[in-house]
């Protein structure tokens, strides 16, 4: 497998599995959907994965798109860090004990 390759799975991993703890927060939430940070950063990490792959492989539109998801979710994550900032709390993802509390 070359390290392109490689990265090509890591990115798809990472933005694949990125949907978990928003999938994770809101099963246990009771008002409406939150948002949540650590999805978007690892949408940012998998979506720059992505973008290395394209320009390692050549592939114009795969580093192109990705480079303005990354942007965008760069915009989100200041956005959400701004907003815990505002609150006076710390943006938090508490996927560790939501998992504990899933296979108890």
């Amino acid at each position: 497998m070359s390290w392109a390759d490689a990265i090509g799975w890591c990115a798809g991993s990472l933005v694949m599995l990125s949907g978990l703890p928003n999938i994770l927060r809101n099963l246990r939430a009771t008002g409406p959907p939150v948002p949540s940070l650590l999805r978007d950063v690892m949408q940012l990490a998998g979506n720059l994965g992505w973008v290395a792959y394209g320009l390692l492989s050549d592939a114009l539109p795969i580093a192109a798109l990705c480079s303005l998801n990354a942007l965008f979710m760069t915009v989100l994550i200041l956005q959400q860090l701004r907003r815990a900032r505002s609150r006076g709390a710390a943006p938090t993802d508490d996927v560790p004990t939501k998992l504990k509390g899933i296979f108890q």
